[in-house]
């Protein structure tokens, strides 16, 4: 990868009511080592926006803003679908949620990370879960967790499939030992790093609602030639804010307050989601980017993951662990 020109990364964030939005924001600039050009497409779903603060914000020329009353919003893979529509031809391609935190040098760090990845595959995503923050009782924000030299490796649960008419699973963090990266078969929607042209490829589906957005992503991934990797734990630049067993959180696009005043209901989204992750792996879609891909198959992917949809079981997966060299001469950071 050529890297004698200044590089730049394209950050999808898609904000549903959330008040950490500007937090977010501050944290992925400042933090950010200055080589690199950052522009970040946020679609903010509230009913402030937060057009006074982006004018007094020092970064302002580098966000690309859009904003919607959050009761005419269609679910977060519509918003990452609009804010798709704002990347232009950046060499990266970032994808965080709007309560996120970063280290220092994460930018730098990422791409490195990727270019040592592009010895192991032509089309790497690195992808997991993120470490949590959480706020302390000043409400300054906080680390809450130990670093890990484990591979926090994404999986299917063990029970299996939802329902018997249903395609979805829900994933948790496996954790292994030894090397850096796992090669992996999921994605968090929360943290996806990879090429730019990944927003071309393999564009955000809108019809997809919550559920099964990261079943879809991975899947038309893996078909199109795309490789995940899943990244050790110390070695995640990113922090996220999980929300609270038991307390409805106020950034949820099913928020009982405002659902109310929908004519289309988030379970009749959910239901249209459903249908359309079962019809991907039915190869029922066949319009350009949503569907499939011809590079690999879902026997392929059964073998290599352990999950086949086709016959709805789960077996041990084949993940490889990758121990990465050190960043080539003339890397980035250098």
């Amino acid at each position: 990868m050529d890297l004698e020109n200044r590089k730049s990364i394209f950050v999808s964030i898609a904000a549903f009511c959330d008040q950490n939005l500007m937090l977010t924001l501050r944290s992925l600039f400042e933090r950010s080592s200055g080589k690199i050009d950052i522009h970040v497409g946020v679609f903010d779903q509230a009913f402030d926006n937060i057009t006074p603060q982006l004018e007094e914000f020092h970064w302002q020329d580098n966000i690309r803003y859009l904003y919607i009353n959050p009761i005419e919003s269609k679910g977060v893979c519509w918003a990452r679908n609009m804010i798709g529509g704002l990347y232009d031809g950046e060499d990266f391609y970032l994808q965080i949620d709007s309560h996120t935190l970063f280290k220092p040098d994460w930018d730098t760090f990422l791409i490195e990370n990727l270019i040592n990845l592009k010895n192991h595959s032509s089309l790497p995503v690195i992808s997991t879960y993120p470490p949590p923050f959480e706020f302390d009782q000043h409400g300054n924000p906080v680390e809450k967790y130990t670093p890990s030299e484990s591979i926090y490796s994404l999986r299917a649960r063990e029970e299996g499939f939802a329902r018997q008419d249903s395609h979805e699973l829900k994933f948790m963090v496996a954790h292994e030992k030894g090397g850096d990266y796992s090669a992996g078969h999921h994605v968090a929607g929360g943290f996806i790093f990879t090429l730019g042209h990944f927003l071309e490829v393999i564009p955000y589906d809108p019809s997809f609602y919550f559920h099964g957005e990261e079943q879809g992503i991975a899947l038309r991934a893996y078909t199109r030639g795309w490789d995940i990797f899943h990244p050790r734990h110390d070695q995640i630049p990113l922090l996220h804010l999980y929300k609270q067993k038991g307390v409805e959180n106020s950034s949820h696009h099913w928020r009982k307050d405002i659902e109310e005043k929908r004519k289309i209901k988030w379970l009749e989204r959910k239901a249209t989601s459903e249908l359309r992750l079962s019809d991907l792996i039915n190869n029922n879609i066949l319009s350009t980017g949503f569907g499939l891909g011809s590079v690999r198959t879902l026997d392929e992917f059964a073998h290599f993951s352990g999950i086949d949809y086709l016959s709805k079981t789960i077996h041990p997966s084949n993940a490889r662990i990758i121990t990465l060299s050190p960043a080539p001469p003339g890397s980035i950071s250098s």
